[in-house]
């Protein structure tokens, strides 16, 4: 009995800190959670976008070596990595990621696409104005529905790279 007094004693003691802490430490606390990319338990999960290990900069990149004499020729992994990245961009821009996510997304997709011998498509073109469109805009300007279209018209870049790639594709047996 006197036990589980004590019990209850040390859970309001145990509150009374934590909501000590919650107030004088709201600020920090705050950003600390932002920064967390991935959090599961038992009854939640959610991943929240923060700037991870692996994500590289764009300056990080080797240089795109010359560009194939035909779109696609012998570029595999630049053509699987455009279509993540366009992929990406679009991911980005529906779950409402900050701007540097989206530039990042959309910089990775002008290499990708100059690797594959696209640098001067209008695919290429359209990402480039929308990398500028983007970069001129502020933060706050970037809401839903401006962010829908982005994501309206990558997509549909990335169906015709798709029909692009499909028409140069070679050594393809029928299924």
């Amino acid at each position: 009995m006197w036990y589980s007094i004590e019990l209850l004693r040390t859970l309001a003691w145990l509150a009374v800190v934590v909501v000590l802490l919650a107030v004088f430490f709201r600020k920090p606390l705050a950003r600390l959670v932002e920064r967390i990319a991935f959090f599961s338990s038992p009854f939640i999960s959610f991943r929240a976008f923060g700037q991870a290990v692996c994500e590289e900069r764009e300056e990080n990149h080797p240089p795109v070596a010359s560009s194939p004499s035909q779109p696609f020729e012998d570029r595999p992994w630049n053509t699987f990595w455009l279509g993540h990245d366009m992929m990406w961009t679009v991911d980005v821009l529906l779950r409402e990621a900050p701007k540097k996510h989206i530039q990042h997304g959309l910089r990775c997709c002008l290499r990708n696409l100059r690797a594959v011998g696209l640098g001067d498509s209008v695919q290429y073109n359209s990402i480039r104005q929308y990398l500028d469109e983007v970069t001129s805009m502020a933060e706050r300007d970037l809401d839903r529905d401006t962010r829908l279209s982005f994501a309206q018209r990558t997509s549909n870049v990335l169906l015709e790279v798709g029909q692009k790639a499909k028409e140069h594709q070679t050594r393809i047996d029928s299924v």
